[in-house]
């Protein structure tokens, strides 16, 4: 599971240097509040990790996160992301990353003035 998760951070960090895993901090990795205004934020997370004895696949979420001022640079962020993704071999996990049938959605949140698309995908192991 950790070689999947690091073969899925160096894909998706090749599209931003905001990349993190679970969820999005409050703070970046030299304390700094993170600027939504300013940057792109990416956040993975796998999911039903626990049902590999009985299939083997794993679910994908990431989501693509800005201001509300931002919002078509986040979803063309989401649109780069989704090319690098669908279909992606990865070799060291002998896995293939697949759509999910409703695999990208948009979200604005107006309280918090964010702009989000979630994008979905199934891991199959092979």
């Amino acid at each position: 599971m950790e070689v999947l998760q690091e073969e899925l951070y160096k894909l998706i960090s090749s599209c931003s240097n905001n990349v993190y895993l679970d969820y999005l901090p409050t703070t970046d990795e030299n304390d700094n509040e993170l600027d939504y205004l300013n940057n792109i934020y990416i956040n993975y997370s796998l999911k039903n990790i626990e049902d590999l004895a009985y299939k083997d696949s794993i679910i994908l979420e990431i989501e693509v996160v800005s201001s509300l001022m931002n919002k078509i640079k986040v979803q063309a962020k989401a649109v780069d992301v989704d090319k690098l993704l669908k279909n992606c071999w990865i070799k060291n996990c002998n896995s293939k990353v697949i759509r999910s049938n409703v695999y990208f959605m948009t979200f604005d949140d107006l309280e918090n003035k964010q702009s989000m698309v979630t994008l979905s995908y199934k891991i199959y192991k092979y």
